[in-house]
């Protein structure tokens, strides 16, 4: 899938089932996945946010026995408002996402800091308990 491409879940154990994604990177997807590619990224960034908001009424529509699931169909017939084209240019959606993936990185750079400095004050804490031997 490009990049920018708007991801839905079809199915999966808890709250999976019609949890929303978006690329910021190509990549390979199963069919598990509903993927919407949008003719620029002005409008996916908004496909995203209005499936987001309307990620209950999606699950509430799902079918089937034990594990209910989602279809292309009940994905292609939720309601998306057509905006006029200027409100892409004026509404921050692109920009939203952009600063969301940046925070996102940020978050996951830290906890890689995090686990570190726990693992080099464990080491510290684990040398300074052992016995000193004397010959």
């Amino acid at each position: 899938m490009p990049k920018n491409t708007v991801l839905v879940a079809m199915y999966g154990q808890g709250n999976t089932k019609g949890k929303v994604g978006y690329l910021k990177i190509e990549a390979s997807t199963n069919q598990a996945c509903c993927a919407m590619i949008c003719k620029n990224e002005a409008q996916a960034s908004f496909l995203y946010y209005h499936l987001r908001v309307n990620q209950q009424e999606i699950v509430s529509a799902a079918i089937g026995g034990a594990q209910p699931n989602l279809s292309k169909e009940i994905i292609e017939n939720v309601p998306v408002l057509r905006p006029e084209l200027k409100l892409f240019d004026n509404h921050p959606f692109v920009q939203i996402l952009s600063l969301k993936e940046s925070i996102t990185r940020e978050i996951k750079a830290l906890y890689k800091l995090q686990t570190l400095i726990f693992s080099k004050m464990a080491t510290v804490e684990s040398e300074k308990n052992e016995p000193i031997l004397k010959n």
